[in-house]
């Protein structure tokens, strides 16, 4: 994985710890809490990536860096379920990791929700 060169975090984006809490129907609601506002980089994953982790089960549409924090945006430090709000765009982090083991940026690897959701 190559790591995001000086200038290519440019997007502003606001990371959530989301709880899905059933709403007395077949469907569930969404409730998310604020964590952290951070820059970004935001990358569409490649054609065959997708088609891969289509066949695993595991919509992956978007990988999300952002820088490493200690207490804020280590994957060892960020809550189970975790949504990114960019651009109007909400995300759903798939695998949350370390990039290259390095200890200089989270690594999101995201499925995209749908434009303007707002619960």
């Amino acid at each position: 994985m190559i790591l995001p060169k000086p200038g290519e975090l440019n997007r502003r984006c606001s990371i959530y710890s989301a709880k899905l809490l059933p709403n007395g129907k077949a469907e569930h609601s969404t409730e998310r809490i604020p964590l952290w506002e951070c820059w970004c980089k935001v990358e569409v994953i490649g054609g065959s990536v997708y088609w891969d982790n289509v066949q695993t089960e595991e919509t992956v549409t978007h990988r999300i860096f952002v820088r490493s924090v200690k207490g804020k945006t280590r994957p060892q430090d960020l809550p189970r379920l975790i949504e990114v709000e960019c651009d109007s765009l909400w995300y759903r982090a798939k695998r949350v990791t370390d990039c290259n083991s390095a200890g200089r940026f989270t690594l999101l690897e995201c499925e995209v929700l749908n434009a303007a959701l707002k619960n």
